[in-house]
């Protein structure tokens, strides 16, 4: 797309926009919020400097990870107290927390103990049965703003191993080299899985623009672990989903505390 020429008119106030950090003046822009983020991201051939009010958060409720983790939103109303918690896509009962603000596993019962074992315990949710068609329906509006509808993975690599294991077993899972082959043959897999929903999305809800992974690696004081250990274990999986987000048209984005 050709960047269009300065107007002094796109300085002019349309209207309000709201963002989770309050109130945001709209201007007269020369191209739809949606294209500016392609345009910066993608395109590299920026029309403005990009702030995050050109993207729309997309999870919906079709995804039992988004009610689990109580970060649902569509065009229906989530209320996180009520409705937050519970279930996720691989039958993981997570509890919504209201003073975070979100959901975790209840520690002290781990699913597992050793990764080894992921093929016996794991059962794969079956993507195809959702009801993809109805959440078209219900947010045939929601995703029609013109702005960069971004499809969140609240659950990523690590964490996912997290949600299984708990914090200490999965972080010394990828440590230990006699859980190392079973942990790429599981990511490898979850991987898969991952752009198996990726396409439906892309398949049922073809405004989506972008993929916003998310799995944190460390904290406020420092990272879990070695950017070694991410090359090593992490990344080649994260490639994997990344190259295929961008061979389908579309742009990925990595969030990652630490």
């Amino acid at each position: 797309m050709a960047v269009p020429a300065f107007d002094p008119k796109e300085l002019e106030v349309t209207g309000q926009t709201h963002t989770l950090h309050g109130s945001v003046p709209m201007y007269n822009y020369p191209v739809t919020m949606g294209e500016a983020f392609i345009a910066a991201v993608r395109d590299r051939k920026p029309i403005w400097e990009i702030s995050g009010i050109e993207s729309q958060i997309f999870t919906p409720r079709l995804i039992p990870d988004n009610v689990a983790r109580a970060l649902v939103f569509e065009a229906k109303p989530f209320d996180a107290l009520k409705d937050g918690g519970g279930k996720d896509m691989f039958g993981i009962d997570w509890e919504y927390i209201p003073v975070a603000g979100g959901s975790m596993v209840r520690p002290g019962k781990p699913f597992m103990d050793d990764m080894n074992d992921w093929e016996d315990k794991i059962v794969w949710p079956d993507v195809d049965s959702w009801d993809w068609e109805g959440s078209a329906k219900e947010n045939k509006d929601y995703v029609s703003t013109g702005k960069n509808i971004q499809v969140w993975f609240q659950t990523g690599w690590f964490e996912r191993i997290i949600s299984f294991m708990e914090f200490e077993g999965a972080i010394m899972a990828l440590f230990d080299e006699d859980q190392q082959d079973a942990i790429h043959a599981f990511f490898d897999k979850l991987s898969d899985l991952y752009i198996n929903i990726i396409d439906h999305f892309v398949k049922y809800f073809p405004q989506v623009t972008s993929f916003y992974m998310h799995d944190d690696w460390g904290s406020q004081k420092e990272t879990f672990f070695s950017p070694a250990l991410v090359e090593e274990m992490i990344v080649p999986h994260m490639k994997k989903v990344t190259d295929h987000i961008h061979k389908i048209g579309r742009c990925a984005e990595l969030h990652s505390c630490g």
